[in-house]
């Protein structure tokens, strides 16, 4: 703008300098317009760029021309300008306007589910009480999402890196631990960092169960996960203590036996995981074989488990006894 605006105004001084500044040139009409303030003569030439800049200004805002040229040289340029103006006017209302209209894809896609739960509630006479619990879900998921989707979209590579330091944070506290991916290669935990989505829990709320067998691997990032047996808690993963191992359900997702164990998030507080699917790591183990192979033994050795998931003092055990 400020570029337009001093081309068309500098074009508009020499029109008028050509003229020698007489009274009918843009210039003397901007000088008996502020008397005592501007001389054509006199003036600074800071304030003759001011003028200059400020000709341009109101040469390119419509329904500006207070004063109409007085000659035929400002006349024809004026024709020029209006013609320059619109062709602003209309690259300007292109690329702002449809962001300052631009609908919310996310919210859309919010109030449309939204919409369909109701009517799903209503088709089956649901009781109030569960469909507030789910619409409260819902409206805890797209509160999450939002807040994501505000901040700064990051290209690609930036995406890597940042999403690197996120999750290297849980692979050296394991390969400190000994445990799931030690030794495992930069470009396979490059690889599988790409692949993580973020996922948020509300408190209390169960993501893992036992007995069944694991179709994602979950890495808690903040706030902190109940292992259960039955109803007794038997472990509480944390996502921001040092010295403790993050991950939930390797020995399933990667053995592919049942869950011994009950994942649930605590009850004061939400908690978010970073979350590996089934489908996602079988692509990335198909590029790296040897790494599957790397990680099974990692897995076998943390945990004193054979191949077939079975813990192996209980397994020398039973061949004793038989």
């Amino acid at each position: 703008l400020f570029l337009s605006c001093h081309t068309v105004g500098c074009v508009y001084y020499f029109l008028a300098r050509i003229m020698l500044f007489k009274d009918n040139t843009w210039v003397g009409q901007f000088e008996k317009s502020m008397p005592g303030v501007f001389d054509r003569v006199s003036s600074p030439w800071w304030e003759h760029y001011v003028a200059i800049v400020y000709r341009g200004w109101i040469g390119l805002a419509p329904n500006s021309y207070r004063y109409p040229p007085q000659n035929w040289p400002e006349q024809l340029w004026s024709v020029v300008v209006m013609f320059l103006a619109m062709i602003l006017s209309a690259y300007l209302l292109g690329t702002v306007l449809p962001y300052i209209v631009k609908k919310d894809p996310v919210a859309e896609a919010y109030q449309k589910r939204r919409q369909d739960l109701l009517t799903f509630a209503n088709m089956r006479e649901l009781p109030t009480g569960l469909v507030n619990k789910m619409l409260q879900y819902y409206e805890f998921q797209f509160s999450k999402v939002r807040h994501s989707s505000s901040q700064v979209q990051l290209t690609r590579t930036l995406q890597i890196k940042v999403a690197n330091k996120k999750f290297r944070h849980f692979v050296d506290r394991n390969i400190e631990r000994g445990q799931c991916f030690n030794r495992c290669e930069p470009n396979f935990i490059n690889g599988l960092v790409c692949l993580l989505k973020e996922l948020y829990l509300m408190p209390g709320e169960e993501f893992v169960r036992c007995g069944d067998v694991a179709r994602e691997l979950y890495f808690v990032a903040d706030g902190f996960v109940h292992l259960l047996e039955g109803l007794e808690v038997k472990r509480e993963i944390r996502g921001d203590v040092a010295d403790m191992a993050s991950i939930v359900g390797e020995v399933s997702f990667f053995l592919g036996i049942p869950q011994s164990q009950t994942a649930r998030t605590s009850v004061d507080a939400d908690v978010r995981l970073l979350v590996l699917t089934t489908e996602n790591s079988e692509k990335l183990l198909g590029q790296y074989p040897e790494q599957q192979e790397l990680i099974l033994k990692n897995i076998l050795a943390s945990y004193n488990l054979d191949s077939h998931g079975r813990d192996l003092i209980e397994g020398q055990e039973e061949e004793d006894t038989s």
